[in-house]
């Protein structure tokens, strides 16, 4: 299993001819595998989605003034931090990326693309249903 990061593709996937699939939520073992977020752009960019990790006050915290916060210390720093957004920048990247996802169907969907200094050259998709190639 292991970590692994989100990819939201806005680039066009309509030339695939397979429905719903522009707005599926896609992963990669491809990049820094820290549930980081990237998007593709409808320009085909690569984009790292920046944070830094800000503490959370004990009192926003989900298990604060619950039976649970006084049972161990684990309930205590469950949430005590989060991510904040501070940015977005071209990923200087150059290599193949696979993506994939879940098929609302059940089917599986993966894309192998190829990307240089961040901006996408190529787009293929593979599914996988039942151990078949689609023909």
């Amino acid at each position: 299993m292991g970590m692994f990061d989100y990819i939201k593709c806005e680039y066009s996937l309509n030339r695939f001819n397979i429905p719903d699939i522009q707005n599926l939520e896609y992963q990669t073992k491809g990049l820094d595998n820290s549930l980081n977020n990237y998007t593709i752009t409808e320009r085909g960019e690569l984009i790292f989605h920046k944070y830094e990790y800000v503490h959370v006050p004990e009192e926003e915290r989900p298990y604060y003034g619950k039976s649970e916060w006084d049972k161990s210390a684990l309930f205590r720093l469950c949430g005590s931090f989060k991510r904040l957004p501070i940015g977005d920048e071209l990923l200087d990247f150059t290599g193949i990326l696979n993506f994939y996802s879940d098929l609302p169907n059940g089917g599986w969907l993966e894309f192998e693309t190829k990307f240089k200094d961040g901006i996408l050259q190529k787009i293929e998709c593979v599914i996988y249903k039942k151990g078949e190639l689609p023909s």
